[in-house]
């Protein structure tokens, strides 16, 4: 009777995101893994270590309710396509296949983890020393973010901060995780983010009729520089807003740009989509 009483009372959603990136010769790997209730799916990428080009790509999605869908593939579009920056302007080739959409967010995640792995593998990638490969960075991330925008005097080097550059096959990993407690007439939202050189936590209250905000709370635990910490501030341009009615440009507009974060964009994409998800069952 209780756990009746339980799952009549609430309602809960978890999104569940790993991306890790190994070195396995002369060929960076790239794989997501992406778990929910109802579907999971891996997305690979092979490249050359020092062009960043794939090689190779390889999904396999398996959905466990109706319309059921379980599919492996290569995604031969991609192949000869550049792994790095430029390269995720391709993947929007991809929404137009079945389950295409989920396809663009699995290679998406794994070309930002190859961007974040370089760190380790600079020599490959035709830097002579870590200071060379702190001014490639510097000035290609001039004002691109809350840090870069606001760098303060006791900041580290990228280098410095990313030490011992000492890795030698697996070079990054990063977790993801966003849950949902509905519960009568309230929803609170916890997401993670951690990886191999952030930690934050992002914590919403929202009425759970419309998924419009109450209160919202961000909070760094780990992060390259101290403008990082201050990233909190833009929670309370939340409030009172409906996720719902919200979209990428919005949340975008709220957490990132030269006053934000990636990651906080990345983990608040998430939650969107969940609360997306979430909304459309009801």
């Amino acid at each position: 009777m209780k756990a009746s009483i339980y799952k009549e009372s609430k309602k809960i959603e978890q999104f569940n995101a790993h991306c890790s990136v190994d070195l396995q010769n002369d060929k960076v790997v790239s794989r997501c893994v992406v778990l929910q209730r109802n579907w999971e799916a891996e997305a690979i990428l092979t490249m050359s270590v020092e062009t960043f080009i794939i090689e190779r790509a390889e999904c396999e999605i398996h959905r466990k309710t109706a319309p059921r869908y379980d599919k492996y593939e290569t995604i031969t579009e991609l192949e000869g396509c550049s792994g790095y920056i430029e390269g995720k302007r391709v993947l929007n080739q991809l929404r137009g296949k079945p389950a295409g959409e989920l396809l663009r967010y699995l290679f998406t995640q794994c070309i930002n983890g190859v961007i974040q792995a370089e760190t380790y593998v600079y020599r490959q990638r035709g830097f002579e020393t870590p200071n060379q490969y702190n001014k490639y960075w510097d000035k290609l991330e001039e004002n691109g973010c809350r840090m870069y925008s606001n760098i303060a005097p006791d900041d580290l080097p990228w280098m410095d901060y990313a030490a011992p550059l000492t890795r030698t096959k697996n070079l990054f990993n990063r977790f993801k995780r966003v849950n949902i407690v509905v519960t009568g007439e309230t929803a609170a939202i916890a997401a993670s983010f951690s990886d191999s050189y952030h930690e934050l936590q992002v914590n919403i209250n929202m009425t759970a009729d419309d998924y419009s905000v109450a209160d919202c709370a961000i909070d760094f635990v780990r992060a390259p520089g101290a403008a990082c910490f201050s990233n909190g501030v833009h929670a309370e341009k939340l409030v009172g807003q409906s996720l719902l009615t919200m979209n990428k440009r919005d949340l975008i507009e709220i957490f990132g740009r030269a006053q934000g974060c990636y990651h906080v964009v990345d983990i608040m994409l998430d939650v969107h989509r969940l609360v997306g998800d979430m909304a459309r069952k009801e």
